[in-house]
């Protein structure tokens, strides 16, 4: 056991969650430096997703109970309205990167200080037989230089006539330096089992 909240691939046997970050840099084709974060927190916008997902409660739940704020700290409502609801696909979520170094909180709606962002490129959903996994890649150029210290996975929350997005991950490292023209890959990967 990693710590409270993530369980180990060796330990398949057991029921829970874990969630990884990969981040990769590249210059000219070589990779220069790498992240990988396996002890990654998900933040209460996605279990008040889940817990209206469970409930079944997706339209009648009043906005206290399991209240959902977009990047901008708004509260989001519209899950209280017919037709409101969440997306997790290649073309609603974004990958997000920023300078900031604040520690994370569960309570997190935005990065610190958001530099680049990214539309999922990838997305897959695919289950074995103890597991179901959820992954979110995304590609991006760096467009200056900048000292990347965290990262974020936020995705579409519908209502009406808005689609606001919604962080769901928020993760702090030490920082990966880059420069304009450096490549930079990050996977987010969910495992529930």
């Amino acid at each position: 056991m990693l710590n409270n909240n993530v369980i180990a691939v060796e330990d398949e046997d057991k029921s829970g969650y874990y969630v990884t970050l990969e981040l990769y840099q590249y210059r000219e084709g070589e990779l220069i430096d790498k992240r990988i974060i396996e002890d990654d927190y998900i933040l209460r916008n996605l279990v008040h997703i889940f817990l209206l997902t469970l409930s079944g409660d997706r339209y009648g739940a009043a906005p206290a109970r399991y209240p959902i704020y977009d990047i901008n700290g708004v509260l989001r409502t519209g899950h209280t309205a017919p037709g409101a609801s969440w997306f997790f696909t290649s073309s609603t979520a974004t990958i997000r990167l920023g300078t900031g170094s604040n520690p994370v909180s569960i309570t997190n709606y935005a990065l610190q200080t958001q530099v680049m962002e990214q539309v999922v490129d990838d997305g897959e959903i695919w289950i074995t037989v103890n597991q179901f996994n959820v992954t979110a890649d995304s590609t991006m150029i760096a467009d200056g230089a900048y000292a990347i210290r965290e990262c974020g996975l936020s995705s579409a929350w519908r209502e009406v006539s808005l689609t606001p997005e919604v962080l769901l991950c928020r993760d702090v490292f030490s920082a990966i330096n880059v420069d304009a023209g450096d490549v930079i890959t990050v996977r987010y990967i969910f495992r529930f089992n």
